[in-house]
């Protein structure tokens, strides 16, 4: 037997590695950004220029993490998801308590990485509209 053979992995084996990654691209793109403007564009508001920061760096990341959508990271976790909501509707039919204990097992045992990828997702698309909401109210 090699080493490691029979060994279950973790459902979150490399996710931190991947959230750090996610949560990095955004910030760093932002604070580029947020310097080159405050820098060079000194001529126009801060608040100006910190919303314009926030709309092209999380703008950046928004677009990384669809190609991170694009390129499959999230493939395994979102099949993971839609397999536990077709087996809790099939335990459903059976019973209504069978299908929550089946689900709340397959949550433990399967991880939550589909949704961890999801709210990282949101909070960016979030800062970056509420970039944009900033940016229109102070040139209206």
């Amino acid at each position: 037997m090699a080493i490691g053979e029979g060994k279950e992995t973790s459902p979150y084996h490399g996710v931190w590695v991947v959230c750090l990654i996610m949560i990095l691209v955004p910030l760093v793109c932002y604070l580029i950004i947020r310097s080159a403007l405050f820098s060079l564009q000194a001529s126009q508001s801060q608040q100006l220029n910190e919303a314009t920061a926030r709309i092209f760096g999380c703008g950046i990341g928004v677009l990384f993490h669809l190609g991170c959508v694009i390129s499959g990271i999230m493939k395994e976790p979102f099949i993971a998801v839609v397999s536990r909501v077709k087996e809790f509707f099939e335990n459903v039919r059976i019973s209504a308590k069978l299908a929550f204990s089946c689900y709340g097992d397959e949550v433990r045992h399967g991880g939550i990485v589909f949704w961890i990828y999801i709210v990282l997702i949101a909070v960016n698309l979030c800062f970056c509209i509420g970039g944009i909401v900033d940016a229109l109210e102070i040139l209206a």
